[in-house]
């Protein structure tokens, strides 16, 4: 009620109200949302900014380092406690050492690892800057792809391979893909690809001249 009053007749002992902090001041405004949701150029430089001040302020501010390491160690034990969650990390990192390429009898959905982070809109939350090296693009519609928190929701009988669906460790999903025949490609890395074929280029150029 004070501040709206002129300064010469406001109370005694009372003070105007400074430094009111309005949405209009905030990150919320600074954001220009129907460009951020129509403008993908936009959304992804206003989300490299954030990651960018994110990073930097971990760098500078060991307090808040130690803060987002904590954080993350946390949900990291509430992810381990919870063995539907866990299993299906434990079986995304077997899949990211080269048995994503073996050629897996996949159901509704496979994996595909890229060696950079690509975009796609995911076809259940709908987001639609996602980049990431890791999707699960659907087997019966074409451009149809789930991100990795959305595959999480999916039960483990969905979105394991055929013949999958009682193993529950690394050890395991090794034994059963070798008790279907299936083996680990040689070149199961892309990048180690990349590099060697970079490699045979050169060599070839070297034995042209």
């Amino acid at each position: 009620m004070f501040a709206s009053l002129p300064r010469s007749f406001h109370p005694k002992g009372a003070q105007p109200v400074k430094n009111i902090r309005l949405f209009s001041n905030g990150k919320i405004a600074s954001v220009d949302m129907v460009r951020y949701h129509s403008d993908p150029k936009y959304r992804r430089d206003d989300l490299d900014k954030r990651a960018e001040r994110r990073r930097l302020r971990k760098t500078l501010d060991p307090i808040y380092a130690a803060k987002c390491h904590a954080e993350d160690a946390a949900t990291y034990q509430r992810r381990r406690l919870c063995q539907r969650v866990y299993r299906q990390q434990l079986f995304n990192n077997w899949l990211r050492r080269g048995w994503h390429a073996a050629g897996l009898p996949w159901k509704t959905h496979r994996c595909e690892l890229a060696l950079e982070a690509v975009r796609h809109r995911c076809s259940s939350c709908g987001f639609p800057d996602h980049k990431a090296k890791f999707w699960w693009t659907s087997i019966a519609e074409l451009e149809s792809y789930l991100c990795g928190k959305c595959a999480l929701k999916l039960s483990w009988e969905e979105v394991c391979p055929e013949g999958f669906e009682g193993t529950a460790t690394t050890k395991e999903f090794t034994a059963r893909a070798r008790e279907l025949g299936i083996e680990k490609p040689l070149m199961h890395r892309p990048w180690k690809s990349v590099i060697v074929s970079s490699t045979r280029d050169c060599v070839a150029n070297l034995v042209q001249r």
